[in-house]
């Protein structure tokens, strides 16, 4: 799909895919593993999204509704799953060069 996303978009789906594993990882299924509901789960994952969910979802890789909940969608999945472990990793620090 070859969509140019900002860093922060980057960062977004870079947190976003990483919660996906773990919870898929912990055995959740995969319909479940997808869906973001805003009220119960992590605020951090809310932060760390919330400013990009908009270019995430021009890009098709997550799904957003009327309430502020969002999917990620197998789009998503696809384009994280095809990218070097180290680039998601570089993607997940990319803020953390900036603190002092």
């Amino acid at each position: 799909m070859g969509h140019t996303l900002t860093r922060d978009a980057k960062k977004a789906l870079a947190t976003i895919y990483k919660a996906y594993k773990s919870r898929r990882a912990s055995g959740e299924a995969k319909s479940s593993a997808v869906y973001f509901d805003t009220e119960s789960h992590d605020a951090a994952i809310d932060a760390a999204v919330s400013d990009s969910l908009a270019e995430l979802s021009n890009a098709k890789y997550v799904k957003t509704d009327i309430c502020g909940n969002y999917t990620l969608t197998d789009s998503g999945i696809i384009f994280m799953e095809n990218l070097p472990v180290d680039t998601i990793k570089e993607w997940l620090s990319f803020s953390a060069q900036f603190i002092p």
